[in-house]
């Protein structure tokens, strides 16, 4: 019983002289290295307070010269976020950690191909919305049109833009969307034309109705004076001679247009009563004269009413 007790005993003192010493030699390298580390803390600590100074520095500029918030806020976490990654590699060089700096590029390589394929849609959507940021394609408070969507740009940020419809609806549309596909921005120069479409019927005089429709709508409120009212005709339909007016106005909004278009239908109504011009309901002749039928004026008897009676 004595030799595996005396057995048992040595194994311990064998473990516990190993563990002593292994913590020893631990506690000499980390008296070794803490002026080392010291060193690194306070490097890394300059360097994360010289990236906020660089941040608040970006901003203090855009109070001056103003710019664009979203991409004033990406520029200045870029450059934070690059300063302190330069702060935490040079901490790691100082306590001879190269080998773990060269690990942690090539695992950011990794991940950060990783997430591109995993997150490449919010990524097309981010990098459309930094050039979007910098072409300025739409402001805000732009009427704009794209992806079959009409609306004024309310909010732009680097992951969406926001339109209100003239329903008074929020969309919001990402910006991948809106960079890859075609805007119509009616802002851009300060006016838009509305087309209206009128009929006349066929016994009407087109030089009088022409200048009867321009002189009706000649005074309307909100037109460009620069650019006066036009008028083409444009179709030989079933029922009527079709027309194009064309009016200019320097009031982008919806609800102007729909103002304008109720106003000059109006003016355009009320001139016709005056002269006489008669806007044709659709016209069909009945023609009882073909091969096989009967002409009007040589039935004998009355057409009967579906009651059978005359």
């Amino acid at each position: 019983m004595i030799e595996p007790t005396l057995g048992i005993v040595f194994e311990i003192e064998k473990a516990s002289k190993l563990i002593y010493n292994k913590i020893e030699g631990w506690m000499e390298r980390f008296i070794e290295m803490t002026p080392n580390l010291i060193l690194a803390v306070l490097l890394l600590a300059v360097f994360i307070i010289t990236g906020r100074l660089l941040k608040g520095g970006i901003h203090r500029i855009n109070s001056r010269i103003p710019a664009d918030s979203g991409i004033v806020v990406l520029l200045g976490n870029v450059v934070f976020f690059a300063v302190v990654a330069a702060g935490i590699f040079a901490a790691l060089s100082i306590l001879h950690l190269d080998k773990t700096v060269t690990s942690l590029l090539a695992g950011a390589g990794i991940l950060g191909l990783a997430l591109g394929f995993a997150f490449q849609e919010t990524a097309a959507n981010f990098l459309s919305g930094v050039f979007m940021t910098f072409r300025k394609p739409i402001s805000l408070g732009d009427i704009i049109e794209t992806n079959g969507i009409l609306g004024k740009v309310i909010d732009l940020n680097l992951r969406a833009t926001v339109l209100e419809t003239p329903k008074g609806q929020y969309v919001i549309v990402p910006n991948k969307s809106v960079f890859y596909t075609p805007i119509i921005n009616y802002s851009t120069y300060g006016m838009r034309r509305l087309d209206l479409e009128v009929g006349v019927s066929y016994g009407e005089d087109l030089p009088m109705v022409k200048a009867t429709v321009l002189e009706a709508v000649g005074s309307l409120q909100g037109m460009l004076e620069e650019r006066p009212p036009e008028l083409f005709y444009s179709a030989f339909a079933d029922s009527s001679i079709n027309f194009t007016l064309r009016l200019w106005t320097d009031d982008v909004s919806e609800y102007n247009q729909n103002r304008l278009r109720s106003d000059a239908m109006l003016a355009i109504k009320a001139a016709f009563d005056k002269e006489g011009i008669t806007i044709p309901f659709p016209i069909r002749t009945l023609d009882f004269g073909i091969k096989g039928g009967t002409r009007l004026d040589q039935l004998s008897t009355p057409l009967l009413n579906d009651k059978g009676d005359a």
